[in-house]
């Protein structure tokens, strides 16, 4: 939908805040992920995964990737490697890395909960 903005760094990295990641799926259209002061994390184009030095890649359809490895993880770092692509470092080594493309419809979805009352999303 868009490119990421260099802002989400830093909203990013203070909303995980050194909390493990509690919760992931990875469906057939999604993969998702809880995590601090983000409510939900959804992508739904492309996720890059490198778990015990392997590296997976999602693009749709259900599939053997062990995302439950990233259970009780945490985000070391926040980076964007190119303007489409968003890296959640953890603390391990291992990354996940979510893809935003220029397509007309949204593609990460970064869901920050309620804050006085308004729900605060972030779309590309």
């Amino acid at each position: 939908m868009r490119p990421f903005e260099e802002r989400i760094l830093a909203d990013l990295t203070r909303a995980f805040a050194s909390e493990p990641i509690h919760f992931v799926g990875l469906g057939a259209f999604d993969f998702q992920l809880s995590c601090g002061g983000v409510k939900r994390l959804h992508a739904m184009n492309s996720v890059q995964f490198r778990l015990a030095d392997q590296v997976y890649n999602w693009s749709d359809g259900p599939c053997d990737i062990p995302v439950w490895r990233l259970i009780n993880q945490t985000v070391e770092c926040v980076e964007l490697p190119s303007p489409h692509k968003l890296r959640l470092g953890l603390k391990s080594g291992d990354y996940v890395e979510v893809t935003s493309t220029l397509d007309p419809y949204e593609d990460v979805l970064i869901d920050f909960g309620t804050h006085d009352g308004a729900q605060i999303l972030d779309i590309y």
